[in-house]
């Protein structure tokens, strides 16, 4: 057994498997991205999320990856 934490070779293949994607852009849809972050621990890996605000026009209260539509004025869209 090797000295890694539990679970870093699986984030490992995952960021490689990530890094050779082609990015896909479907016509006429609405464009959006979503950061998935893995954060390591000693005990293994964990994503982190976020609690969508109750003030929000839609998915008030609801636990999501940060990210969402994009806007006209972003930059790197």
């Amino acid at each position: 057994m090797g000295t890694d934490s539990p679970g870093t070779t699986d984030v490992a293949a995952l960021q490689a498997a990530l890094t050779t994607r082609t990015r896909l852009v479907l016509d006429g849809e609405r464009q959006a991205a979503v950061l998935v972050p893995i954060i390591t621990h000693a005990d293994g890996p964990s994503l982190l999320l976020t609690r969508r605000t109750d003030t929000v026009g839609t998915h008030r209260g609801q636990v999501a990856f940060p990210g969402g539509r994009v806007d006209p004025e972003d930059a790197d869209r």
